[in-house]
């Protein structure tokens, strides 16, 4: 059985951005993008050498009606979503971002850091993108 894909932090904010984007832009619209990027990380799960490999064994998995990707490495004990990256208002940011990162994904590295200070955080279940939580999240931002 494949690991379940985590998040490090940075994409998280950038999925939950994107998703009150799309709340303001339509009802439900935010909580349709979370629906795609929970199926994309069961995919993800399922089937993780399934994507193709974009560079330096990050893999790609574009998710459906949105131009949206997640960026993803995938270690021995973990499958490690490193970006939901926007595809069309910065698609090269990932290059930068990616050297900076690079230092904080280990698996083991997050292990024996303290759960205040590791890097990443685990992928969130259903229930954490209820839409008290969406609404929450873009009053606290915006």
């Amino acid at each position: 059985m494949s690991p379940t894909p985590r998040l490090l932090l940075p994409a998280e904010h950038e999925m939950f951005d994107a998703a009150c984007y799309y709340e303001r832009q339509a009802p439900c619209l935010g909580a349709d993008f979370l629906t795609k990027i929970e199926t994309a990380l069961q995919d993800i799960a399922t089937a993780p050498e399934r994507w193709p490999i974009m560079r330096d064994n990050i893999r790609r998995r574009l998710i459906r009606r949105f131009p949206y990707s997640l960026l993803y490495r995938v270690d021995p004990q973990e499958i490690i979503i490193l970006a939901v990256m926007h595809q069309k208002r910065h698609p090269s940011y990932w290059s930068v971002a990616k050297d900076v990162l690079e230092v904080a994904i280990t698996a083991e590295d997050c292990r024996k850091a303290s759960a205040t200070h590791c890097p990443t955080s685990a992928a969130p279940n259903r229930s954490t993108w209820s839409r008290p939580l969406q609404t929450a999240y873009c009053t606290l931002k915006h």
